[in-house]
């Protein structure tokens, strides 16, 4: 049920998980900065038409699709989701501790529909209605949500039609499946493992608020900002439309996990 793109034999392992109706291709400005790494790259794709038969069988459980991928995951690794693939790869290293060096959220959260100890997300019944609508009008909702990624970022333009690129070809079954996913929450997954996670938030993501961060951080590190990056102009993509600032502040993480360029690339000419 995922298929994963292994990219490299040698060097520190990368693994990479795209958000909701994405497909692993949204990462493809990583695979030229990791160069100056050496890294082994792993894209992780659980979105794909070649999966409609087995969700269509039967459902398919976040919990399967985290299992799946730790099967092929046998050592320490850098953990980089987006959006839903934050909260796959955080019940990921959650399971699995051992196989974690580091995790980054990129504008993720432990929990994406609200609820009466974390209001700041999108409530069930905005939730609700964008399920219907996926199942009424896919081709409708789908636009809808590229443009809600981008919304208020000076790249949209550009950041558009790279979603339609990079977009899932997955049927609306599948992603109504893991659309469901969202529901789980991980708070028990980032305390276990709060050391090890970083969050990269856009400063206009409508569906990450940001701001809600700085207390979380506050509570739990000083200095506030120790595993929070934000970029404030960014909205859903801070990796794509910041990408140099990204990658600049990547490096600085890395090397506090002991993690240093061996040569310059420039992640800049793939986007």
């Amino acid at each position: 049920m995922i298929k994963v793109d292994k990219q490299g034999e040698s060097g520190p392992l990368l693994i990479l998980l795209p958000g909701w109706a994405a497909s692993s291709q949204i990462f493809s400005n990583f695979e030229v900065w990791a160069q100056a790494y050496r890294m082994r790259i792993w894209r992780v794709d659980y979105s794909a038409a070649e999966f409609d038969a087995l969700y269509q069988k039967h459902p398919v459980a976040l919990q399967a699709c985290v299992e799946a991928i730790l099967a092929e995951v046998q050592e320490p690794a850098i953990w980089v989701g987006w959006s839903l693939g934050g909260l796959i790869a955080l019940k990921a290293a959650a399971l699995q501790p051992q196989r974690t060096q580091a995790l980054f959220m990129l504008a993720a959260t432990p929990q994406f529909v609200a609820g009466e100890d974390w209001p700041h997300a999108m409530s069930e019944e905005m939730f609700n209605a964008f399920e219907q609508d996926l199942i009424a009008q896919p081709a409708q909702l789908l636009k809808r949500f590229r443009h809600l990624q981008v919304k208020g970022s000076v790249a949209a333009r550009t950041l558009i039609p790279l979603l339609e690129e990079k977009a899932s070809d997955a049927s609306v079954e599948q992603l109504q499946q893991q659309l469901n996913w969202l529901r789980q929450s991980a708070w028990a997954e980032w305390e276990r493992l709060k050391d090890r996670v970083f969050f990269v938030l856009g400063g206009k993501d409508l569906l990450v608020p940001s701001l809600p961060w700085y207390a979380v951080m506050r509570e739990h590190f000083t200095p506030f900002d120790a595993q929070l990056s934000l970029f404030p102009d960014a909205a859903h993509l801070p990796f794509l439309s910041d990408a140099e600032a990204f990658f600049t502040d990547l490096e600085k993480r890395l090397a506090l996990h002991g993690l240093e360029k061996i040569s310059d690339s420039d992640p800049q000419q793939e986007f």
